[in-house]
């Protein structure tokens, strides 16, 4: 069993992606800040199980990108990468799933509260959760910046593909929201490829034996 683990880890990027979109799509189109608070408590209330589901996603697409991460960071060791470059892009995929994780509970607490606690609480979560996405940026900038610049030097990625990682990255840090924003399709483009990458040139016999 660990041998298959092992095997198809680095499809944990294509599953990350995945269930990512797909909690985002599930849970849909949240209230906005500055929205009635009657209006943001009926959402919730009347999205309850959506989003109560879209928790559960986000919790499986957190453990997919640190599973994804651990078995990128091996593999950069593994074809001479440096080490302190390949710890620092798995530390980025921590703090990017960390901001996945807080998602999930912000959204978990806002199901909870909507009908019991007072407007000015709902709102104060709301609030919260409109501005915790930084943390998951910050995480994905620092996560694909690192890995990238490595795999210049171990090779373990080709050139295009580093490229599409720095653009996303660099476009993750700009402090417009509509660019930061759009600076997560070639960041989600770069993980799902560099999955099925990794996945199709396995180095099974000594993958095994990586430190993370």
């Amino acid at each position: 069993m660990d041998s298959a683990i092992e095997r198809f880890a680095p499809l944990a990027g294509v599953a990350f992606v995945g269930f990512l979109l797909v909690g985002v799509v599930v849970g849909g189109d949240a209230p906005d800040l500055g929205d009635p608070a009657s209006d943001v408590a009926d959402f919730y209330v009347d999205h309850d199980t959506q989003l109560r589901i879209t928790t559960v996603l986000l919790v499986i697409a957190m453990f997919a990108l640190v599973l994804f991460a651990s078995r990128l960071g091996a593999r950069l060791r593994l074809d001479g990468g440096s080490a302190s470059l390949a710890t620092t892009a798995f530390g980025g995929a921590l703090i990017a799933a960390a901001g996945i994780g807080v998602d999930a509970a912000l959204r978990f607490t806002l199901v909870e509260a909507a009908g019991d606690a007072s407007d000015e609480a709902l709102e104060g979560v709301l609030a919260l959760w409109s501005g915790h996405f930084l943390t998951i940026h910050f995480g994905f900038a620092i996560f694909t910046l690192a890995a990238c610049i490595c795999a210049l030097g171990s090779k373990t990625l080709p050139i295009w593909l580093v490229a599409l990682g720095l653009i996303g990255a660099v476009l993750l840090v700009v402090p417009v929201l509509a660019i930061a924003l759009i600076g997560l399709i070639p960041t989600l483009l770069w993980v799902v490829i560099t999955s099925v990458l990794l996945f199709r040139e396995p180095r099974p016999e000594t993958l095994s034996g990586a430190q993370h």
